[in-house]
């Protein structure tokens, strides 16, 4: 009978044993999960869709596009702010709110609006200079992986005289055909990827289309230099 006990005693042991190694297992693999997952949100392409304008036009705007991701195994809130930068500084352009699910990604859209923005195209540099363009994505709390909150998209906007179409500081024939090109066509934004024709860059006065107007100042610009 003791025997039988002890046999009962031991079986007893060894089943303790097996359910704390298999309870420590679990905790092990929870940690180990828990540890692997991360927040991590990304800003992956910023793109303009008008890249030339004429300094002074009224109404004279660009669009940016700019794509961001949520690369974490969280849901994720956060700002997407951009901002312009010049040889004077860094300015905003605006800022949106964001939540995205894991693994989820999203375009953004933001209106530049540049009449008051200073000429930087002149004639004969090379290469020619444009405003640089900054997107950030806010850090997420947890969040370690930082260096792609923050995309930089150098001369991403140009802005030189009405009427240089091509950016190269000089209003003539090359300018002409840009606009031939797309003739009588609406322009309006649309998301990448952008089209080859009709070319944003025709509409000079900005108005949704490529006519006689943006043809004008093709006539009063003829053959002057930025």
């Amino acid at each position: 009978m003791m025997v039988a006990m002890f046999k009962k005693f031991v079986w007893l042991v060894l089943i303790s044993m097996l359910s704390l190694s298999m309870v420590a297992g679990t905790l092990i693999m929870t940690s180990i999960a828990a540890e692997s997952q991360v927040h991590d949100v990304a800003v992956i392409d910023v793109s303009l869709w008008r890249t030339v304008v004429g300094e002074g036009i009224r109404n004279g705007f660009t669009v940016i596009y700019v794509v961001v991701e949520n690369q974490g195994d969280f849901t994720e809130t956060f700002n997407v702010t951009v901002y312009y930068q010049n040889a004077t500084g860094e300015y905003s352009i605006g800022m949106q709110a964001v939540a995205l699910a894991a693994g989820a990604k999203t375009t953004l859209t933001f209106i530049w609006y540049t009449k008051d923005l200073a000429k930087t195209v002149k004639y004969g540099a090379s290469p020619q200079v444009g405003y640089t363009v900054k997107v950030e994505a806010s850090v997420v709390p947890g969040e370690e992986d930082i260096g792609d909150n923050t995309l930089i998209k150098p001369n991403a906007l140009y802005v030189t005289i009405p009427g240089d179409v091509n950016g190269d500081g000089y209003v003539y024939t090359k300018d002409l055909g840009i606009i031939g090109m797309s003739w009588r066509a609406r322009v309006y934004p649309r998301p990448p990827p952008f089209p080859r024709l009709p070319n944003p860059n025709a509409d000079v006065n900005c108005d949704g289309v490529v006519d006689n107007k943006d043809l004008g100042y093709i006539g009063r610009f003829w053959h002057w230099y930025a």
